[in-house]
């Protein structure tokens, strides 16, 4: 069987993207299917019914290519996010963004954190939407949520000028996280002292940090795995059904929330009443990503090296605690240094002690 996609050209380079992918490929390789890029919509289905997977995030994007392929007669399986527009005969799986956001909510609550910020939203993000919405139907203040529609630079300062009134932040995502608790500490607000951060992703980058981040997992990779399955399904049905599934979430402690473990509770809601994508064109955002994505690159061999040079180990004692070659190291720390686009082991070891101290300890 082949596996029809669609995928928008800015996620499919970010984290959540490849995860995505990769489960999709994987899954596709057990079933024996092969899963086939649509670059237009005019193509030769080869008796199969017409389904397509969406694999994107921005709103506009979802709603156009939807409609598309609604013209096309291709029924289309959307991943992650409930789109503005309804198109019909459409199925979906979501990561419970609602439901998580309400969770991180209470979790403040629990601890007695009770003057909460949302953080880096991006506007043209359903799933970001998702949780800004969860954020204002719980009950909280739209004017305690900080858009990121410029930079990420620009709406921390706008969140500085109010820190005050906060003793906990929700991020958007753990990049956002990372790049908030840096700048707050250069700014002299320590993390969890006098603020609690909660981000959404348990990145790698998150967990290899100098604070391991309270975050909430989200399964892109499973998300990936279960659209083939769907997808088969769908395809193989003897009647047209549209199916929705919901993939749950789970909140991770880490240092940021002091590790603080409170028994969990049933969910309750309080009553009441542009188009550019700006956040992976955002400075921060790209040196993160490009982190996360090199240390998703890492095998434990690359962890220990990536140690030894943060202790400022010599090659030899790096060659003789990873158990290969003196060469095999040299070749690669340069590989190393090719990926995360350094120019020496001194800026590499920068970078590292920058953003992932805690592999110092591995």
């Amino acid at each position: 069987m082949k596996i029809f996609i669609v995928v928008e050209d800015d996620f499919a380079e970010t984290v959540w993207g490849k995860a995505i992918l990769d489960g999709m490929k994987h899954r596709a390789s057990e079933l024996k299917h092969e899963i086939c890029e649509m670059k237009d919509f005019d193509i030769d289905f080869e008796g199969q019914k017409k389904v397509a997977i969406l694999v994107g995030t921005a709103n506009s994007w979802i709603n156009k290519t939807l409609c598309e392929l609604w013209d096309h007669s291709i029924r289309g399986v959307v991943l992650n996010c409930q789109p503005t527009e309804i198109v019909p005969e459409t199925s979906y799986i979501l990561i419970d963004y609602a439901c998580a956001t309400y969770e991180c909510i209470q979790y403040l609550h629990a601890c007695d954190k009770k003057r909460i910020a949302l953080f880096a939203i991006n506007p043209n993000s359903i799933t970001d939407t998702t949780k800004h919405k969860s954020f204002i139907e719980y009950g909280l203040s739209e004017k305690d949520v900080y858009i990121s529609d410029d930079s990420l630079s620009e709406c921390y300062l706008r969140l500085k000028a109010r820190i005050s009134d906060y003793d906990a932040v929700i991020c958007a995502n753990d990049i956002a996280a990372v790049a908030l608790i840096r700048r707050l500490e250069a700014d002299g607000i320590r993390v969890p002292e006098d603020i609690y951060i909660i981000g959404f992703g348990n990145l790698l980058i998150g967990r290899y940090f100098s604070h391991t981040i309270t975050s909430m997992t989200l399964n892109d990779v499973e998300l990936g795995r279960q659209s083939v399955s769907m997808y088969a399904y769908l395809v193989k049905s003897e009647v047209d059904i549209n199916v929705q599934m919901t993939i749950p979430c789970e909140l991770i402690l880490g240092d940021t929330t002091e590790h603080k473990s409170v028994k969990r509770q049933k969910l309750t809601l309080k009553s009441h009443a542009a188009d550019e994508n700006y956040f992976y064109g955002d400075a921060d955002v790209g040196e993160l990503m490009n982190i996360e994505n090199f240390l998703t690159r890492c095998d434990g061999t690359d962890i220990k090296i990536i140690s030894g040079i943060i202790n400022e180990m010599p090659y030899a004692a790096i060659s003789e605690r990873a158990y290969i070659s003196e060469n095999a190291v040299k070749y690669r720390v340069k590989r190393m240094l090719s990926e995360t686009k350094t120019e020496n082991k001194s800026d590499f070891k920068k970078l590292m002690k920058t953003y992932c101290k805690k592999i110092a300890e591995k």
